[in-house]
């Protein structure tokens, strides 16, 4: 049952990876990932995650990655400087390599798992390297060898220390973007699994410095759910 739970987060850990990284977005997935999101567009954790998994899904079997690699780039390259951060210490500190990036590493420095800076030339603390990272880490737990209990307290402590508490705000920078049309729906799946997350490692939402003043995606994500509830 929890190796069960643990590949189910895994999927989930994969699809935010290959969508949050350009790296992996601009190599153009190919079916692999397609059946990936079928299988999470079919059997969602959340039904109030059914709809955006549907147009996701949608997008990519009608016209491919085109539509949401052009988007990535409005939202997260823009030249003229308005282009979103990041990284977990943009929305922690406000700038570049704080003190997320510090615990990050620290923590990266206890696996065996390294960086590969010609591939990947930010930093650690990317939130695309992160889900990559819990995703690695999620794999090791899988083995279930010596290595196993290790790594289970080296995905807590990524998500609980540097994920758990910046992720909002990057998803409400996301959601709250005028260029943002399929990026709002891999927001609020992706906020819809963070909170899973959250009840897994038994942890509450916690707040950063640098939040956002708009109307956040978890009072918009509670309404649709009371309102379901009443019906």
């Amino acid at each position: 049952m929890e190796n069960d739970l643990i590949k189910a987060r895994l999927l989930y850990y994969s699809f935010f990876k290959t969508l949050f990284l350009y790296e992996e977005l601009s190599l153009e997935p190919k079916d692999d990932f397609k059946d990936l999101v079928l299988i999470l567009k079919d059997s969602p954790f959340d039904e109030n995650l059914k709809e955006s998994l549907e147009r996701v899904s949608l997008e990519i079997y009608e016209n491919g990655f085109v539509n949401i690699l052009s988007e990535y780039q409005k939202l997260f390259f823009e030249p003229n400087g308005a282009s979103l951060g990041f990284t977990a210490s943009f929305y922690n500190e406000g700038y570049e390599a704080g003190t997320m990036l510090v615990r990050t590493k620290d923590i990266l420095n206890q696996s065996l798992i390294r960086k590969d800076s010609e591939k990947f030339p930010d930093n650690e603390d990317h939130f695309g390297f992160l889900f990559t990272m819990m995703g690695h880490f999620l794999e090791i737990e899988l083995d279930s060898n010596e290595q196993s209990c290790k790594y289970k307290e080296l995905s807590k402590s990524l998500f609980s220390e540097v994920i758990n508490g910046t992720v909002e705000p990057f998803i409400e920078a996301i959601v709250n973007s005028v260029d943002s049309r399929l990026y709002k729906d891999i927001a609020t799946i992706l906020f819809g699994f963070i909170n899973f997350e959250r009840f897994f490692y038994d942890i509450k939402a916690t707040e950063v410095k640098n939040t956002l003043k708009a109307e956040s995606i978890n009072e918009k994500y509670y309404k649709k759910r009371k309102k379901q509830k009443q019906k």
